[in-house]
């Protein structure tokens, strides 16, 4: 009986030491999973990082008509002088409103009246949207960069719309206008779910949708943009302020000419 036992005691080692011996090759295993899901995660991360840096060089290579590798190696005074075009640009789009209310001697606009102010304005916001891509390029990430990008990618989609929409109304009869109308901004909420503009089945009143784009675009540019990179403007890296101070006030330029046109449309004014 003894002999028995010690063997008995033996074996229940053997299968001690066993258990011992699977536990921590399993605890090895899940942290070799673990390192190598880490390694995989930080992959994909820096791949995608170095996607959207490429992408958005490209865009800004096609947008200013310069070779790639210029892009990459603006200096202070080229990012800060192409925030100043913007600027620049902007203000002109703001002047030209009042300058053909003057002209004309109309206080309030009409439809016929607006569709090359609002090319002027959407050219404006582009050039906006090319400087801000630029010094994403040049290195600026700070918190509110995806924020402010994203704001000036949805006023351009608006004024955009909005051109499409004033080239209708001024080139087509009654009757088919309303159905086109109609059908533009359908296919716009389709493609653009979080920008949807409400369509008045009723009838496709231009000058409802020109008051309706243009406050959207005014609060975009303002408070999605203007606010935003004024709020944050202590943050940004020391050689990005002149560039992103000049945006913020482009910014606000075409924030005011959205909001002079979206006033003459205003059923109150």
């Amino acid at each position: 009986m003894k002999y028995i036992f010690c063997k008995r005691r033996y074996y229940m080692g053997y299968v001690k030491i066993i258990s011992i011996a699977a536990l921590l090759l399993t605890i090895n295993c899940k942290s070799d999973n673990n390192r190598l899901n880490a390694k995989s995660d930080a992959k994909i991360a820096k791949e995608t990082a170095k996607s959207v840096e490429e992408s958005t060089t490209e865009q800004v290579s096609k947008l200013t008509g310069l070779e790639i590798t210029k892009i990459k190696a603006l200096s202070t005074e080229e990012l800060a002088k192409i925030a100043a075009g913007a600027k620049s640009k902007s203000e002109d789009s703001k002047k030209g409103i009042d300058h053909f209310k003057k002209t004309t001697g109309k206080a309030k606009l009409e439809v016929k009246d607006i569709p090359n102010l609002i090319k002027a304005i959407k050219n404006s916001a582009e050039k906006i949207e090319i400087a801000f891509k630029a010094l994403l390029n040049a290195g600026y990430n700070g918190p509110v960069a995806n924020a402010v990008k994203s704001n000036i990618d949805s006023g351009i989609k608006m004024l955009t719309l909005l051109d499409k929409l004033l080239d209708i109304a001024t080139r087509t009869t009654h009757n088919s206008r309303e159905l086109e109308i109609k059908k533009t901004i359908k296919q716009f909420n389709t493609h653009n779910p979080s920008l949807q503009i409400y369509i008045n089945e009723s009838g496709a009143h231009t000058k409802a949708y020109i008051r309706i784009i243009m406050t959207n675009v005014s609060r975009y540019f303002f408070n999605g943009v203007y606010d935003e990179l004024s709020d944050n403007l202590d943050q940004a890296p020391s050689n990005l302020k002149e560039a992103l101070t000049s945006l913020k006030e482009a910014a606000d330029s075409i924030s005011t000419a959205a909001g002079i046109i979206e006033l003459c449309f205003n059923s109150n004014y």
